[in-house]
């Protein structure tokens, strides 16, 4: 006890010139950090326990789980000098540069929080003495007892030592600690190492799916174990009856997701299952059984409207109420789209300025400096806004749009540029469309990717449209069509030599079907009526998209 006395005293007179740390090596799960303490008389946050708290050297002290006292089960260990090292029951542990530490075994008593790991091993204080000038701390820990794993307490809760290493054919983990690791070095003040397994997560519960349009919302409660390791991901099965279909990889820790490009009148289930470092565990059980609903049709939507660069505006079976056509534009007109609350429309130019012919405007980035120019524009569906979408992934919400999020946001660079969006029918998504084919879907609380529909396209994608029915087409320069996500394949120009290439695409929210369009204003229609086209009338500008006319409220 004097010698345990004599340490205390130093460490109330100088609180952060000693380092002290905790390292698993036997067959047990916890230990003390110092040897018997009075958890009595001390101020501050010390070393050793202030009442009943368990003392971290820095500011608050954690509660353990259960205070203890239980004595080293085996002599200090000492090393000092240049590069030294200590062993102790199966743990070597080195350091490099100048210094004193010290080992101690302290058995198997926990001193901190309840362990989400499979426990194995006993726990040593690794001490760095005051002065010392290490620039990384080796541990080797050979006393697993069937563990793979050393985990640290960072003072609310146990994660893995990053990085480390795991040998089975030695049953030997290994961890170098520097300034840069987790912990580091500036953190073995106080902090406990022990060892176990980690393993897949549990089953994902409460499992709760809920249809709408084509596309259902799941919401779930995260395993009661995540194995001892972060979870990173979830799968998502649909089921049609006992049917599975494609795993859905959500590419999120996130408790919810939207599954889009379901068949309308098909009664769908679902499982999810939590994904870690270590594996995937197992399924959930499975939600409840739903149906995405039948689109409603709109009776009065009918016919299309084509708008070219310098922004005229030509209109097929649907009111023209103006356009930019003959007005002077800072920047050429990139797309358009229909207002579905008032039947109006709106032209976008390359830098975002917005034209509005019986629409609200709520906004634009005309004045604004953009990163990339603007080349799409979408309604959204519940007729409050709309949102802007840049080459490069940049989203702009205006209005009543909710804005979910963009790729410069989450740090992406798209694989090729984005030339096309859609949103589904609720609003509540919207995916962008790279020229190779690759659909960024961002949505409440994640994103994710939808790989490109073909290994090489023959001409890149110039546009997209939404399936009343559920799912989305993408449209190529070549007119090539790609149905995806359950969208009906009604034909396309693909491999039909054209006059010029198509730049866009528009749904017929009446039939389902869809038209194409070329940069001449001719219009391919499948599955949909021919209202009429620009082909083969001199056009001032190209065409350079295509809407569906809107019946408006």
């Amino acid at each position: 006890m004097q010698r345990l006395d004599r340490v205390t005293r130093l460490i109330r007179r100088r609180p952060l010139q000693v380092s002290i740390a905790a390292v698993l090596v036997g067959a047990g799960l916890t230990s003390a950090f110092l040897a018997p303490l009075s958890p009595t008389s001390y101020t501050g946050c010390g070393y050793g326990f202030t009442g009943t708290g368990y003392a971290d050297g820095y500011g608050t002290c954690p509660p353990p789980s259960s205070p203890t006292t239980t004595a080293p089960t085996s002599p200090s260990k000492t090393a000092t000098g240049t590069n030294p090292s200590v062993s102790e029951s199966g743990t070597t542990v080195t350091a490099s540069g100048s210094g004193t530490i010290t080992v101690t075994d302290y058995g198997t008593s926990n001193p901190v929080g309840s362990p989400n790991f499979s426990s194995t091993g006993a726990y040593i204080d690794v001490k760095v003495g005051s002065g010392s000038s290490f620039t990384s701390v080796n541990v080797t820990d050979c006393n697993m007892s069937g563990g793979n794993t050393i985990y640290w307490w960072n003072g609310s809760a146990w994660e893995p030592v990053a990085p480390q290493s795991y040998n089975p054919s030695t049953g030997c983990v290994t961890t170098t600690i520097t300034s840069s690791t987790s912990p580091t070095i500036a953190e073995l003040t106080g902090t406990v190492f022990g060892a176990g397994s980690r393993t897949a997560p549990g089953a994902p519960s409460n499992l709760v799916a809920t249809a709408t349009k084509g596309q259902v919302s799941l919401s779930w409660s995260a395993p009661a174990s995540d194995g001892g390791s972060p979870i990173t991901s979830y799968l998502v099965v649909p089921y049609v009856n006992s049917t599975a279909g494609t795993v859905i990889d959500t590419a999120s820790s996130s408790t919810s997701y939207t599954v889009m490009g379901l068949t309308s009148g098909t009664t769908y289930t679902f499982t999810v299952a939590a994904v870690n470092a270590i594996g995937t565990g197992p399924a959930s059980a499975p939600s409840n059984a739903v149906t995405p609903q039948v689109p409603t049709v709109p009776l009065a939507v009918t016919g299309y409207r084509l708008v070219a660069s310098d922004g005229g505006l030509f209109s097929f079976h649907a009111p023209f109420y103006g356009s930019m056509g003959g007005i002077p534009l800072n920047k050429p007109v990139v797309g358009m789209a229909a207002d579905p609350a008032t039947g109006g429309y709106w032209e976008v130019a390359a830098d975002g300025g917005i034209f509005s012919f019986h629409a609200p405007f709520y906004g634009s980035t005309g004045a604004i400096h953009l990163n990339q120019p603007i080349v799409a524009m979408l309604s959204d569906p519940t007729g409050s806004g709309y949102w802007l979408i840049a080459r490069d992934g940049g989203v702009f919400a205006f209005g009543g749009a909710p804005f979910y999020g963009s790729l410069p946001g989450i740090g992406v660079t798209p694989a090729g540029p984005i030339v096309a969006a859609v949103s589904n029918d609720g609003g509540n998504a919207y995916g962008l469309v790279a020229a190779n084919g690759e659909v960024y879907i961002f949505a409440p609380h994640f994103h994710t990717t939808v790989p490109s529909p073909v290994a090489h396209l023959a001409a890149p994608i110039v546009g997209a449209a939404l399936s009343p029915g559920g799912g989305y087409w993408l449209v190529g320069a070549d007119g090539g069509i790609f149905a995806l996500g359950g969208a009906p394949f009604y034909g396309s120009m693909g491999g039909i030599p054209l006059n010029k290439p198509v730049v866009g695409m528009a749904a017929d929210p009446a039939t389902g079907g869809y038209w194409e369009v070329a940069a001449d204003g001719g219009i391919f229609s499948f599955h949909a009526p021919f209202e009429g086209s620009m082909g083969g009338i001199p056009l001032n500008k190209p065409v350079v998209g295509m809407t569906a006319a809107q019946s408006g409220s």
